[in-house]
């Protein structure tokens, strides 16, 4: 048996919030988990960010029903086919940051929940437009971006928030300026 992997277009979806002043040049993008959909992280995008921010909620290119919710879902990846998966998704993501006034911003922070906190380490190091922070909700640096040489943390650093039951860990997270 052989295997051939055909490269070919996709559309993704993402949701786009002006701040209230509507020019802001502080992006915050947001990549939700297995399972979820763009809208649900621009709700949660709308809880954490502080005013005077651009919230771009980015969702997975795998859409898939969920039966029970009857709603369209979302991942980002499976095992299948990964390194191909992996460079669709940066090259996506540098693709959606830049729909989102990412070439002119003058900051750019990425935040993942769950499986899309992979997804946000890799866009915020590898994505054509480096990161000044990267936010991780239930998730981690991803082996493939950790043990990368050329992976370049954002200057802003990483902040990790843990959530186990009701013990919420955290530091503030995103620069008011």
């Amino acid at each position: 048996m052989k295997i051939v992997n055909i490269e070919t277009p996709t559309h993704g979806r993402i949701l786009i919030e002006d701040a209230a002043d509507s020019v802001s040049h502080r992006l915050l993008a947001g990549c939700h988990g297995y399972g979820q959909a763009a809208d649900t992280m621009l709700d949660e995008l709308r809880r954490i960010a502080p005013s005077g921010w651009r919230l771009v909620s980015v969702q997975g290119l795998h859409r898939f029903y969920n039966r029970t919710q009857d709603s369209v879902v979302a991942s980002w990846m499976t095992r299948q086919d990964r390194e191909s998966a992996l460079a669709d998704n940066i090259e996506y993501m540098t693709r959606a940051v830049a729909a989102a006034g990412g070439d002119t911003a003058a900051t750019i922070v990425f935040l993942g929940f769950s499986q899309g906190a992979s997804m946000a380490a890799r866009a915020a190091t590898r994505g054509a437009k480096r990161a000044n922070g990267l936010i991780l909700l239930g998730g981690d640096i991803p082996p493939d971006v950790r043990d990368d040489a050329s992976a370049v943390i954002p200057p802003g650093g990483v902040a990790l928030v843990s959530v186990i039951g009701n013990n919420v860990r955290s530091a503030p997270v995103l620069p008011t300026v």
